[in-house]
């Protein structure tokens, strides 16, 4: 019987090659005894492929079983000259399409772009699926940030995905202007269904937002919305646009239908607050700040946007209690802590000002305003200038 070992290799060889891969080794396992002896090949082999040092080398522990003669003799009849047991090939010879389509997007998934490229180049080569298979190297390519590769396969077949999938692509390269000229031509493409015209406006709206054109993109967020009326995201967005404009009339009435079509809608409540603020109604917007951050804390601009408000309105126990939270789940920021060093002042808890002013001091020695407050705490007790490295 010829050596399994040798018909391994040899077919390897030839295969790995036309596929751009060199075969580097084959090691056989020991099949039956004890164990342990099997472990420790298994991990001489492993340092004897980790003192090779090849660099992107990468291997499989492959497992034979010889065919009975019946199954044999069926095999070497067949048409096909390859296992049909891992489903790559259908019985007809041809590549399984599904299964390898699958496979790809799994490997895509979990980031294995190189494998998941081989896998839909050899789709490619096939002539099967050719248009699905660009598309999917385009998102591979686009996953290791070689954009301009991403685009060609992406192009090839011109599908309403494929568009959306490019302008993300020029997004990342902040090409927003060719993004905004695709999206714009898209919209013409016919029988366009109103999801898909919805997400082409959005793309648009937002790509004009980053070229300063806020008309543009207004207009396209309504389009946006005309179609998807109580879509969050999109009044969230029509709202902050306002925001920045100035017209916080308008941005407020988006807010609040925002935060009707959900009311877990942080950024809703927090651009409410932000509206508020800017209409001079400031404990509205000290209100709406507290009810943004219990549904998430982790707002850094909103924590200060509170911070500021509670100093202007003298209102500082609610402020101190989320400036603290915010504090305990967050990265050390000497200025939270300094403006919870502040807050605590106010509300008369001098031992925990003076403990958080210390530390930022201890963190950062030269912080005037640290400083400073340590001295008006020592004055507050009585005390003089007070010597903070005692």
């Amino acid at each position: 019987m010829t050596n399994p070992m040798d018909t391994l290799e040899a077919m390897l060889t030839k295969d790995l090659k036309q596929e751009g891969f060199d075969l580097i080794d084959i090691i056989p396992l020991p099949t039956r005894g004890d164990r342990m002896v099997r472990l420790k090949t298994i991990d001489e082999i492993l340092y004897h492929f980790d003192t090779k040092e090849i660099s992107g080398s990468f291997g499989y522990i492959v497992q034979l079983k010889p065919l009975k003669t019946q199954e044999r003799a069926t095999k070497n009849h067949s048409p096909i000259n390859k296992s049909n047991l891992d489903g790559i090939y259908l019985p007809n010879g041809k590549l399984n399409c599904s299964y390898l389509f699958n496979n790809g997007e799994l490997l895509f998934k979990t980031k294995e772009y190189a494998l998941a490229k081989n896998i839909f180049y050899t789709l490619l080569k096939s002539g099967e699926s050719s248009g699905l298979a660009h598309y999917w190297l385009g998102k591979c390519f686009e996953g290791e940030n070689y954009f301009l590769d991403a685009q060609k396969h992406i192009t090839y077949n011109p599908t309403t995905e494929a568009f959306v999938r490019l302008a993300s692509v020029l997004v990342e390269q902040k090409k927003y202007q060719e993004a905004t000229e695709l999206m714009e031509k898209s919209l013409g493409l016919k029988d366009l269904n109103k999801p898909t015209k919805s997400i082409f406006h959005k793309i648009a709206a937002n790509c004009y937002l980053k070229t300063g054109k806020t008309e543009n993109a207004e207009l396209h967020f309504k389009k946006a919305l005309e179609i998807n009326p109580t879509s969050e995201e999109l009044l969230t967005s029509l709202g902050d646009l306002y925001c920045q404009t100035g017209k916080n009339t308008e941005a407020k009435h988006c807010y609040r239908e925002a935060y009707a079509a959900n009311p877990k809608n942080f950024s809703a409540l927090s651009g409410l607050g932000n509206c508020s603020y800017e209409m001079g109604d400031k404990p509205l917007a000290h209100d709406y700040y507290l009810k943004s951050l219990e549904l998430n804390i982790h707002q850094t601009s909103i924590i200060f946007s509170l911070i500021k408000c509670a100093y202007e309105i003298k209102s500082y126990s609610k402020a101190a209690e989320f400036v603290r939270k915010f504090a305990d789940v967050s990265p050390v920021n000497i200025q939270v802590l300094y403006s919870l060093a502040g807050l605590e002042f106010h509300l008369g808890r001098i031992e925990e000002s003076k403990a958080l002013t210390l530390k930022i001091i201890e963190l950062q020695p030269e912080h005037t305003g640290a400083r400073e407050l340590l001295e008006l705490i020592a004055k507050y007790c009585g005390m003089g200038n007070l010597n903070v490295f005692n």
